[in-house]
């Protein structure tokens, strides 16, 4: 199986149980997410917030494009600071 690469094939691949949570990161830092994602952790933490792996993960993909994240988990992802998110 081809190692997703965009966010699309990333989900298909997660909702479809065709990879396993480390090829989920492999893949995510091969797209060029996980350097954002790093980014939004250090600044969490140095305020002191912290937030779950996967929901910074999410956030990275959406919060560089300006996308609106739409959650039922709103009161994670609202401490990301400049994220758009609708819950």
């Amino acid at each position: 199986m081809k190692t997703p690469t965009t966010a699309g094939e990333i989900l298909e691949a997660v909702s479809n149980w065709t990879i396993g949570h480390t090829a989920v990161i492999k893949a995510l830092h091969e797209a060029g997410y996980t350097d954002h994602a790093h980014e939004i952790h250090a600044n969490l933490e140095a305020e002191g917030i912290l937030i779950r792996a996967y929901d910074i993960l999410i956030a990275a993909q959406a919060h560089p494009r300006g996308a609106l994240l739409v959650t039922a988990n709103g009161w994670q992802f609202e401490r990301v600071p400049g994220l758009l998110v609708l819950d």
